[in-house]
């Protein structure tokens, strides 16, 4: 998932490396959460990728699911 654009599960995985590392603060959670946010889907859950996806080099078995719904 290489690109300039940020992409939902990278952020919620270096959320996650962050919290586990012991690095993780309440400004730089509260940012990255903010970002997730602008991302929700009309359900309410966050997709795993953005179409941005699309517009850079990627192996074919990495594509955005639809925009709709969160992801898993």
């Amino acid at each position: 998932m290489k690109g300039p654009d940020p992409q939902p599960l990278a952020a919620m995985t270096a959320l996650g490396l962050l919290d586990e590392a012991g690095a993780l603060d309440q400004e730089t959670g509260a940012g990255v959460c903010d970002w997730l946010a602008g991302c929700t889907a009309p359900d309410g859950g966050v997709p795993d990728l953005l179409d941005t996806i699309a517009a850079y080099p990627h192996p074919p078995w990495v594509q955005a699911p639809p925009q709709d719904r969160g992801g898993s």
